[in-house]
């Protein structure tokens, strides 16, 4: 239901500024050079806003770093991303915690982690492909795929590395640190 509620705003907010249209003229193949840079906390602090009620809620212990780290990256498409990533770590992970933190010295990466359920090999490929969903998913099975298009129409990375019992960590390369 509130991931409904994030992905109708974003849409909204896509719809506004054609950010995602095919028809687009600004489509970017990574950070646009005379895109003004903004702080990465900006995402953080939004990641934060959407999902600190949902953590408290189901018991999940939601830590989002701050960083003074900057980006040109479009922030909807990384929030998009982030949310996806969290959401899917709240929804179906059975965590206790889920972290959202910046690193990287030579760049700059956010990685979403969860110390939840995890996945194994062929589940994390499945949960790649567009459409593809859990069995106790109620979401489109779209959330994973949508990432990896944000990053290939952004020029930023999809990374993601999950064990069973052992949870999933996710990081998205955004550029320059």
């Amino acid at each position: 239901p509130f991931l409904t509620q994030v992905d109708q705003v974003i849409a909204y907010l896509e719809r506004l500024t054609k950010e995602y249209t095919p028809q687009s003229d600004h489509v970017r193949s990574g950070e646009d050079p005379d895109a003004e840079a903004y702080p990465v906390d900006i995402v953080l602090r939004a990641i934060e806003d959407m999902f600190e009620n949902q953590a408290a809620e189901t018991g999940t212990k939601l830590v989002v770093a701050q960083s003074e780290r900057q980006t040109r990256i479009p922030a909807l498409a990384l929030i998009r991303a982030t949310s996806n990533l969290v959401s899917n770590a709240l929804n179906h992970a059975q965590a206790k915690l889920v972290c959202v933190d910046v690193a990287g010295e030579n760049y700059t990466e956010l990685v979403v982690s969860d110390d939840g359920i995890g996945m194994d090999a062929a589940t994390l490929a499945d949960a790649l492909n567009r459409g593809s969903k859990g069995q106790a998913s109620n979401g489109d099975g779209l959330g994973l795929s949508i990432i990896q298009e944000l990053a290939d129409r952004h020029g930023f990375e999809f990374l993601i590395d999950s064990a069973q019992n052992k949870g999933t960590t996710a990081t998205l390369r955004i550029g320059d640190g």
